[in-house]
């Protein structure tokens, strides 16, 4: 097991923050869409590449597929449940006392099944940004049993595959309104599917010892960053209205995440890195998880008596009163995030799964 790739914790940083800028000031944009999507893939490149290091394990014989299979779950398990069922436990009484959520919700929560949920109610409701979250248990899920079934050289073809075949169905439902609405279309764990699918199929590849040609290199990084900042802070509504941008953009988006990612894992001494490696930016990166969970409760909470109150500010402009909005949001929900990613992530997983930093030998 190599070292932890350099960048990473700084890309989570700047997703988790634009997340909690977009629920709190952009709301009608991209913005959080390009955030999750950049975490699906950022999940997809670390946790496919553990997966690929043990089926070749199983493959030298060192352990049997069932118990692979167990102690990956289990240590999924251990990683992303703990902290996410404390902050439950706080939030969905609450919601359910105060009739902002119906009691039978609950349980589609706690089985991290809320993206079916808001796609059978057509409602968000208070706690349902969280459905990306169940996307993701969902592909840990039935990733591990797939691949870990799979020889390795099937893999990467096999994410390839997946990456580009998920993204296209997805798309073309989208064009059916009839069958299904396009809202519905986004809660099944489609794009989550191929986001993540392109992440490992990525991975798998540098490891594999490709260069992707110029690809990578920091004028196409610049490019990909560029198109991620000009298309977020679109609306939805103006890109989904569109045949064309709305089949386009998310193969952009796709293609420009595995850009940044790719320059990032390829270049671990540029200066893109070194400031991703900033460490504000790598503390943000640790408590993201837990940043991510509690910022949407208390945003939702908080807002009417925010906003009611103005605070001597809401007079002034609409984007000042916004704009502090989202800095009070954050600074209480790092502080809340620190507590929980201190007393129970670390509690529960001491740290990160590591990815080797060259490609493997052909074993």
């Amino acid at each position: 097991m190599g070292k932890r790739i350099a960048g990473f914790d700084g890309l989570r940083a700047i997703a988790s923050v634009a997340v909690v800028f977009c629920h709190t000031v952009a709301g009608r944009t991209q913005i959080g869409g390009y955030a999750v999507n950049l975490f699906f893939a950022l999940s997809g490149f670390l946790i496919l590449s553990i997966l690929y290091d043990t089926r070749r394990s199983i493959e030298r014989r060192e352990t049997a597929v069932g118990t692979a299979l167990g102690n990956f779950w289990t240590r999924r398990f251990a990683r992303i449940c703990p902290v996410y069922y404390v902050v439950l436990a706080f939030a969905l009484p609450w919601l359910v006392l105060n009739d902002e959520m119906p009691l039978w919700h609950v349980p589609a929560y706690i089985a991290y099944l809320q993206n079916y949920l808001i796609l059978w109610t057509a409602e968000w409701g208070a706690f349902g940004y969280t459905w990306t979250l169940a996307v993701e248990q969902q592909f840990y899920v039935l990733s591990a049993a797939l691949l870990l079934l799979t020889p390795s050289e099937r893999h990467r073809p096999l994410l390839g595959a997946a990456a580009i075949g998920l993204l296209v169905l997805a798309l073309i439902l989208g064009q059916m309104p009839w069958l299904i609405s396009a809202f519905s279309v986004d809660r099944l764990p489609l794009v989550g599917f191929s986001m993540a699918s392109a992440g490992g199929w990525l991975a798998l590849s540098w490891r594999d010892g490709r260069s992707f040609g110029g690809w990578l290199r920091f004028p196409s990084f610049v490019v990909a960053t560029a198109i991620c900042a000009v298309l977020a802070p679109m609306p939805a509504g103006w890109l989904n209205a569109n045949p064309i941008t709305l089949f386009a953009q998310p193969i952009v988006q796709l293609v420009a995440i595995c850009v940044i990612l790719g320059h990032i894992v390829t270049h671990q001494e540029s200066l893109v890195v070194r400031f991703l490696d900033h460490r504000i930016l790598k503390f943000y990166g640790a408590i993201s998880y837990s940043l991510y969970l509690c910022h949407g409760f208390l945003a939702d909470q908080l807002k009417p008596y925010w906003f009611e109150a103005n605070l001597g500010i809401g007079v002034v402009n609409f984007a000042v009163e916004r704009l502090t909005y989202f800095a009070f949001i954050l600074g209480i929900s790092t502080i809340i995030a620190t507590l929980l990613w201190k007393y129970v992530e670390r509690v529960f997983h001491k740290s990160r799964p590591a990815v080797p930093a060259a490609p493997l030998a052909t074993a």
